[in-house]
């Protein structure tokens, strides 16, 4: 049997689960991110090529809506300096300390990006829920989905399983393959993306 990546869909199980939590009463959408992940308190902002201190603080709602100004910025410096620091592993909550060192793109709430906002919101249940993310995603709705081959986390030897992938190239104007364990948002081994 095939495996195959669905990458942004994770972002639907993301927040399902989340919501979950929601419902248990164990966040609010209105708590300040830095209450799961400190080092979200003190967050920069880029503005005309200034960097300055945003002024909102930024929520689980503003996670949930991709209004956080968050980025897709995976090659970042600091997210390198993470991959190197956690030797190739980047688990999900070590990372956001990576992430939090980007500055912002806009004052969070102010506006809207696609962006690593449910990667985040990932390490949040995690913290909330004490448990791994790839964990509780496992036991509160892959598992009673019977989704049995379900994970965040292929184990490396199942990777020949993940059936063929190609990305278009628009300089060729060409369809290459790529390897399964091509995933630009996949920072380290123990990286458990949500979304």
């Amino acid at each position: 049997k095939e495996r195959y990546n669905i990458y942004s869909c994770t972002k639907l199980i993301t927040c399902t689960a989340a919501l979950m939590l929601l419902e248990k009463d164990m966040i609010r959408l209105d708590d300040a991110v830095h209450e799961y992940l400190p080092e979200f308190k003190h967050m920069k902002k880029m503005t005309d090529g200034t960097i300055e201190n945003v002024k909102n603080t930024m929520t689980l709602r503003h996670l949930f809506t991709m209004t956080a100004g968050l980025t897709y910025n995976v090659d970042s410096e600091n997210i390198k300096r993470g991959i190197a620091e956690t030797g190739g592993l980047m688990p999900t909550r070590e990372a956001m300390k990576y992430i939090a060192c980007d500055p912002l793109s806009f004052e969070p709430g102010s506006s809207w990006l696609y962006s690593l906002c449910h990667d985040v919101l990932g390490a949040v249940i995690e913290v909330a829920s004490g448990r791994r993310f790839g964990e509780f995603v496992k036991e509160n709705i892959f598992d009673p989905a019977g989704m049995k081959r379900s994970t965040f986390l292929l184990p490396e030897e199942e990777l020949p399983e993940i059936s063929a992938q190609y990305r278009y190239d628009s300089k060729s104007g060409q369809y290459d393959l790529c390897s399964p364990e091509t995933q630009i948002c996949k920072f380290g081994s123990a990286y458990e993306s949500g979304g």
